[in-house]
């Protein structure tokens, strides 16, 4: 379990990174399409925007 938490965390982490979001407050959801395991979607929002990243 908490290896699938630190995988879960970089998931996170690299995509706040790709979206320049480390300096700001943003809210992070993570999304498992039970269509595809291999697919992930992560829904990150700012006060700003809400972003869709559809991973990998």
């Amino acid at each position: 379990m908490y290896g699938a938490y630190v995988q879960r965390m970089n998931l996170l982490h690299d995509i706040a990174v790709k979206l320049d979001l480390p300096k700001q407050t943003f809210e992070a959801f993570l999304a498992q399409d039970f269509s595809r395991f291999d697919r992930k979607t992560v829904i990150v929002r700012t006060p700003e925007q809400i972003y869709s990243v559809i991973y990998p």
